[in-house]
């Protein structure tokens, strides 16, 4: 699996962020649906799966498989 920063360095316009870190930010309200949007990474490779659910919350599910997110600002 590959380290933050080199998912990082493969990322042209992303910012990747720990998956943990990303939760409890969104829990702190650092985050919100309408500021940007973004997926999960699992290590290797981008996925298609969203960070937000299909009601504009944090994908709890999907985000305990997951080691990195990749955001994305407006």
């Amino acid at each position: 699996m590959k380290t933050l920063e080199q998912v990082q360095k493969e990322e042209e316009i992303g910012r990747v962020y720990n998956t943990e870190d990303f939760k409890q930010s969104c829990k702190n309200g650092f985050f919100i649906p309408y500021d940007g949007c973004g997926h999960f990474h699992d290590g290797e490779n981008d996925t298609e799966v969203p960070v937000w659910d299909c009601c504009g919350r944090f994908n709890w599910r999907e985000g305990k498989k997951y080691p990195y997110v990749v955001w994305f600002n407006r």
